[in-house]
Parts: C-alpha cells; structure tokens; sequence
C-alpha cells in the first residue's frame, strides 16, 4: 500500500508542471509577458559586393548600369562576327573593284597604243590589197590590163552593176510603112567605159533591112551606167545584148 501511494504522489508531482504549461498555451498576453531575444546581422546596401537590393514580394532586379553593360557585352558578342564578315566581304568587294579598275586601264592602254600603230597597218594593208586585187585581175583571163592602169573585163559575169538610164529602141518607121509584119532580133556587144557611158558597139546579129541596126544603136548611145568597181577599182566592161523587135497589133 505504501507503494502505491509514493507511486500517486510521483506521478502528481510529474503532471503539475506540464499542467501548467498547457494553461499558459492559450494566454493571449504571452507576448507581453515573455521577450525572447533575437540576434542578427545587419549590413548596409553599400557594403554589398553585388550592390543587390531584394524587396518583399519582387524579383532579384539587376541595376540599369549593370544590365546596360550585359547588354553591350552581349551585343558585341552578337554582332562580332557578324562584322568580321561584312568587312571581310567589304575588302573583297574593294579589291574585285580594284582588279577591274586596273584591267579596264591596262585595256584602254592598248587600244590606244593599238589605234596609234593603226594607221601604219592600215596603209600596209591597203598596198597589199591593191596588190591582190592587181594580181587577181591580171591572174583572171577575164580582165585585160590598159596602158592607162585600168582594166577591161571581156564579160560582166561575176560583176555587179546598176543602168541608170536605159532606153529600148523603137520598132523603125520604115518597117512599119510597108506593114513588115515579123519579130526581128538584134544582138549586140557594147563596152561600158569608166564613166559608165557606152563607148563601143558592135553588131554582133544583124537585120541591116528596114534601119533595125540603126535603132539599136541610137537607143544604146543614151544609156548610162553608174561607174563599175571590182575591189575598189574602176572597170571597162563589155555586155552582150539582144534586142527583140515585135509589131504593133
């Protein structure tokens, strides 16, 4: 029994205090009663290494000097190879510029050193070409030389020439009086001089009856040819003709 009752006292003794601090749990004053001491550190904005100043319910905010500077840093850092490559291109450009520039001009130099030596080339090749036109002429069993230093060419194949003015003879009156009813031929050989008049002309199938050969060669005395050239020289040159007489109906 006497256990029992140190055991009940012990167990009293145990629960009084933790009683008591289960009261003082809903005291509204405990704040005014109890002061607990807190210790802390304090440091001025200044004296940070960061210069970092963090306000209630916002972002850790940079200061504009630094962020300007991470931008410039971050810009050069962009456009740095960016303007490697423009200046890059910008020589390249340059001296593609310059090449051409000093080709254009070496060029020139010999287009005017060419066209100052060209007047002498040009002579020499005009003697050569009067050379070549004489020997092909002389050469041609077409062309005979004149003492005069022209030449005749015995047919006009293979020449060009242009008749300014060109008359055909008319049917003769005398035919006509005795009704000579028949087409007649005339065929003719005529030398064209340098001034393009006709200087010869030979009956080459004549109809000496009624004045044909007559009207042939009247008509042939008006004509006139431009002056003829081969190789830029000046030619005599003789045509065959015929001329062909039909009656009036």
């Amino acid at each position: 029994m006497k256990y029992i009752l140190l055991s009940i006292i012990f167990h009293i003794l145990l629960i009084i205090p933790y009683y008591k601090h289960v009261n003082t749990l809903g005291n509204p004053d405990i704040s005014r009663k109890i002061s607990i001491p807190i210790s802390y550190n304090s440091r001025n904005l200044p004296e940070r290494i960061d210069n970092i100043k963090k306000v209630k319910g916002s972002e850790i905010k940079q200061p504009k000097v630094v962020e300007e500077t991470n931008k410039k840093i971050e810009e050069k850092e962009i456009k740095k190879p960016q303007d490697e490559f423009k200046s890059k291109m910008k020589k390249n450009t340059e001296k593609k510029v310059e090449k051409k520039i000093t080709e254009n001009k070496e060029i020139k130099k010999s287009q005017n050193n060419q066209n100052k030596k060209q007047p002498h080339k040009n002579l020499v090749k005009e003697e050569n070409k009067k050379e070549s036109i004489d020997e092909v002429l002389t050469k041609n069993g077409n062309f005979v030389a004149n003492s005069d230093g022209s030449y005749t060419a015995l047919s006009a194949k293979g020449i060009n020439f242009e008749i300014l003015n060109q008359i055909d003879p008319n049917y003769p009156r005398q035919a006509e009086v005795i009704r000579y009813n028949k087409t007649v031929i005339v065929e003719t050989r005529f030398l064209v001089g340098l001034d393009g008049r006709v200087e010869k002309i030979e009956i080459l199938k004549s109809h000496e009856k009624f004045g044909f050969d007559k009207e042939v060669m009247q008509a042939l005395k008006k004509w006139k040819f431009k002056p003829i050239t081969y190789g830029g020289k000046k030619l005599k040159v003789y045509f065959v003709k015929e001329f062909i007489f039909k009656p009036k109906s």
